[in-house]
């Protein structure tokens, strides 16, 4: 049986591994000028990820969306992203619109 204290002390070090990069990250954000190079390029880094995390899922889905062709799934993203841009980067309007989008053409096409 599991020695209640050891997963307790378990757990602790967990938080103290988190909670000890957050505060890094707090301390060194202080020094990091926003307008900065550095900073730019960190944001350049995290857009980067975050498409090439989106063109993976919508390339080789995994799970339902599998289910879903890629005509589908790249036509929902067309209307999302091109109202984005008529809104001026409105984020909510376009998630919401290409969600709606993506539901009505998985179930109405063939």
């Amino acid at each position: 049986m599991t020695d209640p204290l050891n997963i307790y002390l378990v757990i602790l070090c967990a938080v103290a591994a988190t909670y000890i990069w957050r505060l890094a990250g707090v301390l060194l954000a202080k020094k990091i000028d926003p307008e900065g190079e550095v900073f730019i390029w960190l944001g350049c880094v995290a857009y980067a990820l975050l498409a090439g995390l989106m063109a993976r899922v919508m390339i080789y889905p995994v799970g339902m969306l599998a289910e879903s062709s890629l005509l589908d799934r790249l036509l929902a993203m067309a209307a999302g992203f091109a109202l984005f841009i008529l809104l001026k980067r409105n984020f909510m309007a376009a998630t919401m619109v290409s969600t709606v989008c993506f539901y009505l053409l998985f179930r109405f096409t063939p």
